[in-house]
């Protein structure tokens, strides 16, 4: 399926009306962007959730675009604030000739709280296993949806090295950390605490 049919199943998807000018955007670069099923490794991406309730991912969607200020330590720089996402998309497709990959999180693909547990879990018993691997036996998409992952983009574009990068310092660094924080809040039944601690495994990457 072509970009514009992807938009026009898109438009009949529950997103935030705020972000109408977005997809017009989208619409109007339809060659320069790209759906894929997750953001993992990306610089230059945009997490758009569909309306949901009761998952521990929230509605809330970010821009992430590369950092053009060289003596910052990070790479890319995060908006959430919607005229901030909609100046600056504007900006990337104006001033820049790169691809924007667009994560879309169908309410059939989000993952409940102890979903997510899981698949961490799964990273700690297989360390050989890759972030995206873990996520994807828990989540489903739209059959006309792009079949398309992080992973296999970065392969076609021969810097698989960058990913493999991230879950390397995923694994050593960030999981045992995290984890048992996840754990005391599950015994703990802080719900919200949980939330918190899982969106930001999730979202690990963007920091990186």
């Amino acid at each position: 399926m072509d970009t514009k049919m992807i938009l026009e199943e898109l438009n009949k998807r529950s997103f935030s009306p705020e972000l109408k000018k977005v997809f017009l955007t989208f619409s109007s670069n339809a060659d320069r962007i790209e759906f894929v099923k997750d953001h993992y490794g990306f610089t230059n991406f945009i997490y758009l959730p569909e309306l949901s309730k009761d998952h521990t991912d929230s509605d809330e969607y970010f821009l992430s675009l590369e950092c053009t200020e060289k003596e910052e330590e990070e790479t890319a720089v995060l908006y959430f604030e919607i005229k901030d996402i909609e100046s600056n998309l504007d900006l990337f497709f104006q001033e820049s000739s790169e691809r924007l990959y667009i994560h879309i999180d169908f309410n059939e693909s989000k993952m409940m709280q102890e979903e997510v547990f899981r698949a961490y879990n799964d990273l700690i018993k297989e360390p050989s296993k890759s972030l995206d691997q873990a996520l994807s036996s828990y989540r489903s998409f739209p059959d006309w949806y792009p079949n398309q992952t992080s992973r296999s983009v970065l392969e076609r574009e021969d810097l698989i090295e960058q990913m493999d990068l991230l879950d390397q310092r995923m694994h050593e660094k960030f999981i045992p950390t995290i984890l048992p924080l996840i754990e005391s809040s599950v015994a703990k039944g802080d719900h919200e605490q949980f939330k918190v601690l899982t969106r930001r495994l999730i979202n690990f990457h963007n920091t990186q």
